[in-house]
């Protein structure tokens, strides 16, 4: 397990440099897990404050950064793990759906410090956004997301195959 975030990680994402407190603790009832290959270390994890309902915790691995995501109005979740580059690079990125709201993608993802908006390009119907808070996003969309783009700290930056396989 990690016993901190790597320097890399503290760089990039200010919630990590943030003082740990109690509402940061994931509930012990979460339906959501991480691997112990990750390294992720639950007990240094940073929840995301200005969600609304939604939920996301932040944390760091041994050379990974893991996103927790919840959206328990819709008993969905997941939960993803990148090494510490992709993540300075805005790629932890994980998309779900579930049985009880189909047609539904659920996207959450983790951007570096500075960015304020992610636009998801909807596969044949059109742009939306989301805004950022403490370096996550999440959003429910109705459909599918075929890419997402944001003004990050060193230009725009495009990621392609972020929704949920069609078919």
């Amino acid at each position: 397990l990690a016993n901190g975030a790597d320097s890399r990680d503290l760089a990039a994402f200010a919630i990590l440099r943030r003082q740990q407190s109690e509402s940061d603790q994931i509930p012990t009832q979460s339906p959501v897990a991480l691997s112990g290959a990750s390294g992720a270390n639950l007990g240094l994890a940073r929840r995301a404050q200005g969600l609304g309902e939604d939920r996301a915790w932040v944390v760091p691995g041994k050379g990974t950064v893991c996103l927790i995501a919840e959206w328990p109005r819709r008993h969905a979740g997941g939960a993803d793990c990148v090494p510490d580059a992709a993540a300075a690079a805005g790629q932890l990125v994980g998309a779900s759906g579930t049985a009880s709201a189909p047609g539904i993608e659920f996207i959450a993802g983790l951007v570096p410090d500075g960015v304020q908006t992610v636009s998801f390009h909807l596969r044949g119907r059109g742009v939306t956004s989301a805004a950022v808070r403490e370096g996550v996003y999440m959003i429910a969309l109705a459909g599918s997301a075929s890419s997402i783009t944001y003004a990050g700290p060193h230009g725009q930056v495009r990621i392609e195959g972020v929704g949920l396989p069609i078919g």
